[in-house]
């Protein structure tokens, strides 16, 4: 039987479907193996996060050196775009842009894959992309079921990496992170050219999520509606949009969101000048796209050597104090496990004390020269607020 050439719904640019259920992509490129980059040495493999999904994503790392010891690297999970409707981990557009990040920072980088819409509707998305955490957090203290993940990755040292509705996904992720007191330490948060709904109902938004209105009434579709958006667990969050990009406006929303909101944490903003949506994805050779390369690593590597260099020389020592039980203390807790080492390597010789007292409330206290000493209590506090809280004392 021949097939139906009835067009039901057509969303230029992204999807067509016909009336037999067949989709036709407009924004196609080119699947690349799992394989070694010539240029850069990166190798690449394709994984399965979940036998229900059967969903591959992608892991990249940059060339090794035999003859040592593998060390720990940081980790960037990344999410692709493509209006939640096409695009893939394993394509051309994706090997472009990590390729060259994964080689030059150094890090590893998982490209997760997720469900396609319509075929699956959101939320499957946002679901596939939680797994796909949730798989990689199974590693956080080396024994998960990746061992590249295990020997060459620094579950402390994290970023969420995504653009256009990649960079929405990122965000989810970030805020599921927080709610859920996750094993990763998340030190950023980069969303380039960022999708978030509009009041404004979306006819395609509605399409691929049919249990939505297409507005802005869904937390997981715009933070503005997600009670738990002062939980995101990162405390860095950069947002970078493109000047003549017609989503402009709606990554400056989220500017303005996370700034009205109790997140708490560093937010920092960029802006391309003089180009569209997602260009450096489609010319990563150009000046421009190299430029934005650069300036991720070099975001990234301020924010891993946060506690470097900040120190101040007259701090003596630095106690937290923290209940064992308390719920009042979980963020503290958790801060503590994700960011001692790093605080540690900051200064060797510095005393960090942590103390776990029934019934005590959340503090941290730092001692410098002369026997004086500063306190902040915690209690209440996100984890983005204990951050910036700590570079405070760190600082004085």
């Amino acid at each position: 039987m021949a097939s139906s050439t009835k067009i039901l719904h057509e969303f230029p640019f992204f999807i067509r479907v016909y009336e037999d259920g067949r989709v036709e992509r407009f924004l196609k490129a080119p699947r690349v193996p799992p394989s070694t980059d010539p240029v850069s040495g990166v190798r690449t493999k394709d994984v399965i996060v979940s036998s229900d999904l059967e969903v591959k994503s992608r892991i990249f790392l940059p060339k090794t050196d035999p003859t040592n010891p593998p060390r720990k690297l940081p980790l960037i999970i990344y999410v692709h775009g493509g209006g939640y409707c096409t695009g893939s981990p394993l394509n051309a557009l994706t090997h472009g842009f990590l390729a060259p990040l994964v080689s030059q920072t150094p890090a590893v980088a998982v490209a997760v894959g997720y469900r396609l819409a319509p075929e699956h509707p959101l939320p499957a998305a946002y679901d596939d992309c939680w797994a796909a955490f949730k798989w990689i957090d199974s590693h956080a203290h080396g024994s998960g079921p990746d061992p590249w993940l295990n020997e060459y990755v620094d579950t402390a040292r994290v970023f969420l990496i995504g653009e256009s509705v990649g960079a929405n996904l990122a965000h989810y992720l970030a805020v599921q992170a927080g709610v859920n007191k996750t094993g990763l330490g998340i030190r950023g948060l980069i969303a380039i050219h960022p999708y978030f709904s509009q009041k404004e109902p979306d006819k395609m938004l509605k399409y691929l999520y049919p249990t939505s209105s297409g507005s802005d009434d869904e937390a997981k579709l715009n933070p503005r509606s997600d009670p738990d958006l002062e939980k995101m667990g990162c405390t860095n969050v950069l947002v970078i949009v493109a000047e003549k990009d017609y989503l402009r406006p709606r990554g400056m929303d989220y500017v303005e969101t996370l700034k009205m909101s109790k997140w708490g944490g560093r937010l920092e903003f960029m802006e391309n000048k003089g180009e569209d949506h997602c260009f450096h994805l489609f010319n990563t050779s150009s000046e421009k796209a190299k430029s934005l390369t650069q300036d991720l690593i070099s975001y990234m590597n301020q924010k891993l050597m946060a506690w470097r260099g900040q120190l101040s020389k007259n701090l003596k020592e630095l106690r937290v104090l923290f209940c064992q039980t308390s719920e009042a203390s979980s963020s503290t807790r958790s801060f503590v496990e994700k960011n001692y080492k790093e605080l540690k390597k900051a200064n060797p010789k510095l005393p960090i004390l942590i103390r776990e007292c029934s019934g005590t409330e959340p503090q941290l206290w730092a001692r410098y020269d002369m026997g004086v000493e500063r306190g902040i209590r915690l209690e209440g506090m996100t984890e983005a607020q204990i951050s910036k809280a700590l570079e405070d004392l760190v600082k004085s």
